[in-house]
């Protein structure tokens, strides 16, 4: 992603396979981590839309900082 070096990202959900499991989301932040950082080691902004595989878990609404009440 970070070669087409966007201003943001809207992400329109179903980041992972179930949003209960804290071990997807790792997996999903590791794989940002290596394709989503930016020269001059800058992160690309992400808008994330809940998708219904994260199934409005709390482990969601924990990954992200959102404004008022995030949903």
């Amino acid at each position: 992603m970070a070669q087409y070096n966007p201003e943001f990202v809207l992400f329109v959900g179903d980041a992972v396979n179930d949003g209960g499991d804290q071990k997807l989301w790792d997996s999903w932040f590791e794989h940002m981590h290596k394709y989503w950082i930016k020269s001059g080691n800058t992160v690309i902004p992400i808008v994330p839309c809940l998708g219904n595989h994260e199934k409005n878990a709390s482990n969601y609404y924990a990954q992200y900082a959102l404004p008022n009440n995030e949903q």
